[in-house]
């Protein structure tokens, strides 16, 4: 069994009660420090450079971004939505 696959048994298996609650806190945290940063970086003027760059470019259907509407190449994605998003 592959180490992804193990992180992936644990995962399906786990129950939520199981979880610490120092855990779960944690969590909480991390996704409200996500969407801070996320907020900031949709809103830096680097953000509608990189916005206007990736509209340029020919796409396909291959990954969606978070905040933006459409498909993209997995790279372009992965341009915006570690900056933009």
């Amino acid at each position: 069994m592959t180490v992804a696959s193990k992180i992936a048994d644990f995962i399906w298996n786990v129950n939520y009660a199981d979880i610490p609650n120092n855990v779960k806190d944690l969590a909480k945290r991390a996704l409200v420090d996500y969407v801070a940063a996320t907020s900031i970086g949709a809103n830096a003027s680097g953000a509608e450079i990189i916005k206007r760059y990736v509209a340029e470019k020919p796409q396909n259907d291959e990954c969606k971004t978070i905040r933006v509407n459409g498909y993209f190449t997995m790279e372009d994605a992965a341009l915006m939505n570690g900056y933009c998003l």
